[in-house]
């Protein structure tokens, strides 16, 4: 079963909401080129829900004049109290969101180093940067400072969370995840804390470039997938019944669509292709849209807010759709693939380039293209594989400087046909060797090519060698 195609009105009707979520529909739904997605995101800071919520930043760099909770809550008072939830307006949640909305670094250039001046945790007055005891605190602090780090030197210089790295690996308990509650005793890992610190580490991985926590991580997704991202390993039931019902801001909550979209992303950046183990999650998923291609808000968490970040419950949500579509259009197509090799690919470049990721070995002067998406073999000059050889030289042209900004320019506007003159006056393409311009027209780097095809024929890998 395939989710129903999304109709225009659903595409255009989550355009219209903010550039917050508009930019994020025109990359990873539409395949618009990057000039396009990155023009919008740059308004996230200037517009919309992105400019209220650092307009409450505070002049120490915090929210709320607090970390975690709001300066001077009352931890015996009402908002504490069964069912009230919690405040999400301190300075750890406005993070999250702003990060989350894909606001740029840079627009938060220097509170890095205010925070570690002058925020410190509710839980024994510890220093920001340093993390806490709390597993998902820590993930969330984690993926902070790698983002607020890309601002400059001396933010990352500030927001060191390398003892928080750290920690991860020292804290990972047996069966493979975390458990916010392990400074109670608790030595069986939580859905939610395990969930909250992979998207941590992932986010820190993607953003610094530092896999010395993969296996880790991988470990704690096996925790998860070995559970079927849903149910008790002890009785088989659903772990909670949060896993099918779906609130935007996902906040700390497990649900069957936060984790998938963690899977996602981290199929994504691995190089490997959808587990089937989530099958389930992904029916759960599927299973809640509405006959009109959209997800409805089931629910809010409650809690002290700066403002509503989406829909009131009942009321469909752009959001959650959003979240929903990206995560079936990942599987679907993954589905596609093993179902029907032979079937027309229907990639364009620019989706083509998001399920490329490069592994490099200076080293040996090689990249190495893993690729998530589908690629029917064949020679380089089918049109598939030249979509397939011109992203991945784009990509590996970022990587490793060897080439230019019109290869890769290209390679994130072409579809269909034009693919082929492109590649025609861009990229020799004569079997084996390929030459990449740099520079100027004299200067040339020699590339040969190779694929690695899986059983059903399709392309995997693009092995890449210069000199």
């Amino acid at each position: 079963m395939t989710t129903p195609p999304r109709s225009d009105a659903v595409l255009q009707w989550m355009l219209d909401t903010d550039p917050a979520l508009r930019w994020q529909v025109e990359r990873d739904l539409l395949d618009e080129p990057s000039a396009v997605w990155e023009a919008t995101r740059a308004r996230v800071a200037t517009e919309g829900v992105g400019a209220r919520l650092l307009a409450h930043q505070d002049a120490d760099g915090q929210w709320a004049g607090g970390a975690y909770f709001p300066a001077g809550f009352d931890f015996d008072g009402p908002e504490a109290a069964e069912g009230a939830g919690q405040p999400w307006t301190a300075t750890t949640w406005s993070l999250n969101t702003l990060r989350e909305w894909g606001l740029g670094a840079a627009a938060l250039a220097g509170t890095a180093g205010k925070l570690a001046a002058n925020a410190r945790w509710e839980y024994d007055d510890l220093p920001y940067w340093g993390g806490e005891v709390d597993a998902c605190i820590n993930g969330f602090t984690l993926a902070n400072g790698a983002w607020l780090g890309g601002a400059s030197a001396a933010d990352a210089a500030a927001a060191d969370v390398a003892g928080i790295a750290r920690w991860f690996a020292e804290h990972q308990l047996p069966d493979g995840g975390w458990n916010c509650e392990w400074v109670e005793g608790s030595v069986r890992s939580s859905f939610h804390s395990t969930l909250n610190a992979l998207k941590g580490i992932l986010d820190w991985e993607i953003r610094t470039g530092d896999d010395s926590l993969r296996a880790v991580r991988h470990t704690a997704q096996e925790y998860l997938l070995s559970r079927r991202m849903l149910y008790r390993a002890s009785t088989g039931e659903h772990v909670g019944p949060w896993v099918s019902y779906f609130g935007y801001p996902f906040r700390h909550v497990y649900t069957a669509l936060n984790a998938c979209d963690y899977l996602r992303r981290a199929s994504l950046h691995d190089g490997v292709a959808p587990d089937e183990r989530a099958a389930d999650a992904i029916g759960i998923i599927r299973a809640a849209q509405n006959p009109d291609g959209t997800w409805i808000q089931q629910r809010h968490y409650a809690g002290r807010v700066w403002f509503p970040l989406d829909v009131p419950v009942g009321e469909p949500s752009p959001w959650l759709t959003f979240h929903a579509l990206r995560v079936l259009r990942w599987w679907d197509e993954a589905v596609r693939c093993r179902e029907d090799p032979a079937a027309p690919n229907r990639t364009t470049v620019p989706s083509l380039l998001g399920g490329l990721v490069v592994r490099e070995d200076p080293s040996e002067n090689s990249y190495r293209a893993v690729v998530i998406g589908c690629v029917p073999n064949g020679y380089v000059d089918d049109p598939p594989q030249a979509f397939l050889v011109l992203g991945a030289l784009a990509l590996i042209a970022g990587r490793s400087g060897h080439g230019t900004d019109q290869l890769r320019a290209c390679a994130g506007q072409l579809t269909g046909p034009p693919v082929e003159e492109a590649l025609t006056s861009t990229v020799a393409h004569d079997d084996e060797p390929a030459h990449l311009l740099q520079g100027s027209a004299e200067e040339t780097h020699r590339l040969k090519c190779a694929t690695r095809c899986d059983e059903g024929g399709l392309v995997r890998e693009l092995g890449v060698v210069w000199s």
